[in-house]
């Protein structure tokens, strides 16, 4: 990426500029978004445990995490797409790993009759438990990102009464339990997502629900919503973005008159969500069980496979799904990989990042014999657009000779976006600097009636990094502090992969001190 440096040595002003992006105009329409695009399986890599049950990814790195036979996690170095590389494992915990999220440097693993288990992935092939707790009979799912952290949300099966499980981390060593939650006196928690200090929890077993739950008071959690799904849901089958609440329903069965499949619950009122959208999967029982959705870019990406403990009745497809949901009320079929025919194995989970699909696989205990393990597969789809953040730096002067330890950013969104939705990890300063995920806060310090998130990068990285893109032999010999102009990028991407860029100027001061 270019760096641009413009002196005006009449009066001494530096402008840096570095524009990570390329800008256009800013449309939702569907248009932008046109049924152009293709999956292609790039590479499958076949693992030495039955089944792959779950996936993470952080940087260069995939998770997959295995059977109760095993128990595994088994670590991919995915630098090179087409080319992983499997680099580490965890040893056999003999339980399985049904669901697995990253926060920072940790690996939080819902696994089975261990509860929940946290490990340490500053060495990202090589990770260490640090801890685990256990309050219930097992562990399904887990949710922990910036807006919920030191808290962490566990489902669990067969736990009447007490599906969900809200705990503090801050000392993974000694996991405390904060608070527990019946999901509307169902047997099993599958799934839970968490926005905006409410809970998602999908649950199932008389009846199949997913509940909205207020838990702005952790101690007391406190059902404001709720919608009968029919058919439960499947554990990983739970994505919210914005007000919408995605779900795969494993059964693809006619029930209220709801098809399964993919479902669209539009939660904007959370105290009677309603449906806004679904897409039948053929429409006939068992002929495909949606196991895992991933929701990016306003596309929803769902794998299905075939349910051998019931039936492996013929044409049914192990295949990655793609829908383009940018109107939730009517999703579109944009393509779909016939993984079965390729011979990869049936996929069970599914997370994308960037331009790649990644996918996990199983052979069903041996009932279906095909080659298991990681896939992944390219993703071409129209360029999302970037959209034009408002934002403010502070301190406006940034002096090189002062003590604080940090430079403050306020970003605000266009209309119809949401600063909640910002992905905090993605979020840096002239494509360089990443923002620090402590502290964080959403308000209008500015007082117009917008909501702003606020983050903040290090004063020491920010100043490293004027000094290293300014021409330091146009400052020779100064005898006198002289203010220079640099007009930075804040950018990121929300939690859907949309992303952001907004630029403010401001003015460094160099006092007496050499420039190296």
């Amino acid at each position: 990426m270019d760096k641009k440096s413009i002196f005006f040595s009449s009066t001494l002003v530096l402008c840096i500029f570095l524009i990570p992006f390329t800008l256009s105009t800013v449309s939702r329409d569907l248009g932008t978004y046109s049924s152009c695009s293709t999956l292609e399986l790039v590479a499958a890599i076949h693992t030495p445990t039955n089944d792959e049950l779950s996936i993470a990814i952080r940087g260069n790195y995939a998770y997959l995490g295995s059977d109760d036979n095993n128990g595994y996690i088994t670590i991919f170095d995915i630098s090179d797409p087409y080319n992983p590389v499997q680099v580490g494992t965890t040893g056999k915990t003999g339980q399985e790993m049904f669901r697995l999220r990253t926060y920072g440097n940790s690996l939080y693993a819902a696994n089975d009759a261990n509860g929940l288990v946290i490990y340490d992935i500053s060495n990202p092939i090589s990770p260490t438990k640090l801890g685990s707790r256990k309050d219930g009979q097992y562990a399904s799912s887990v949710y922990v990102n910036e807006h919920t952290y030191p808290y962490v949300y566990v489902t669990y099966l067969y736990t009447t009464g007490k599906e969900l499980a809200i705990y503090d981390v801050s000392d993974p060593s000694l996991i405390s339990l904060v608070a527990q939650y019946d999901a509307s006196g169902s047997m099993h928690g599958y799934d839970v997502c968490v926005r905006d200090g409410l809970a998602y929890i999908s649950s199932g077993h008389e009846p199949n629900a997913l509940d909205i739950v207020d838990v702005s008071n952790l101690a007391s959690p406190r059902k404001v919503g709720y919608w009968n799904t029919g058919r439960q849901p499947a554990s990983g089958g739970l994505v919210v973005n914005g007000h919408y609440a995605y779900l795969a329903v494993p059964e693809d069965v006619e029930e209220r008159g709801v098809p399964g499949g993919l479902r669209i619950l539009d939660g904007s009122d959370p105290t009677s969500p309603i449906l806004a959208g679904s897409y039948s999967l053929l429409g006939n029982h068992w002929k495909h069980a949606a196991q895992w959705i991933d929701v990016v870019d306003h596309y929803a990406y769902v794998v299905t496979s075939h349910n051998p403990y019931v039936t492996t009745t013929p044409g049914t497809k192990d295949a990655l799904w793609m829908f383009d949901v940018s109107d939730p009320s009517d999703p579109v079929l944009v393509d779909f990989l016939d993984l079965g025919a390729l011979g990869t194995g049936a996929p069970t989970a599914v997370k994308v990042e960037g331009n790649f699909a990644y996918l996990a696989s199983s052979d069903f205990r041996g009932v279906a014999p095909d080659p298991h393990g990681l896939q992944i597969v390219k993703v071409t789809t129209p360029t999302p657009p970037v959209i034009t953040a408002t934002t403010d730096i502070h301190p406006q002067a940034l002096n090189l000779r002062s003590k604080g330890k940090c430079i403050t950013a306020y970003v605000e969104l266009p209309e119809s976006y949401d600063v909640n939705d910002i992905n905090v990890s993605t979020v840096m300063l002239n494509d360089t600097i990443l923002a620090e995920l402590h502290p964080t806060e959403v308000g209008d310090y500015d007082n117009d009636g917008v909501l702003d998130l606020m983050v903040k990068f290090s004063k020491a990285e920010v100043i490293a990094y004027v000094l290293t893109n300014i021409d330091s032999s146009k400052l020779e010999g100064l005898s006198r502090p002289y203010v220079m102009e640099a007009t930075l990028a804040v950018t990121g991407r929300l939690y859907d992969n949309t992303s952001f860029v907004g630029y403010d100027t401001v003015y460094v001061i160099f006092g007496y001190v050499p420039i190296p």
